[in-house]
């Protein structure tokens, strides 16, 4: 869990929160792993809105879209 919380946590300083996605002016693969890893570290317990809110704000507006919520298990 420590290795899980200490990969959210670099990627938490790796984002823009002015931008809409994780690399690219578009989403990528990386925005999808992105919000699977922050839903399954909060289902393992893991703070993320308190230990990573960047990437907390940004899997939180990227559950927001559409193509999200039709993929939606």
């Amino acid at each position: 869990m420590a290795q899980v919380r200490n990969v959210l946590i670099a990627i938490d300083a790796m984002i823009d929160p002015k931008k809409p996605y994780l690399l690219l002016e578009r989403l990528t693969q990386a925005d999808v792993t992105a919000v699977v890893a922050e839903r399954l570290a909060r289902a393992r317990g893991i703070d993320t809105g308190g230990q990573t809110p960047n990437l907390r704000a940004l899997t939180s507006r990227l559950a927001e879209q559409r193509f999200f919520h039709v993929t939606e298990p």
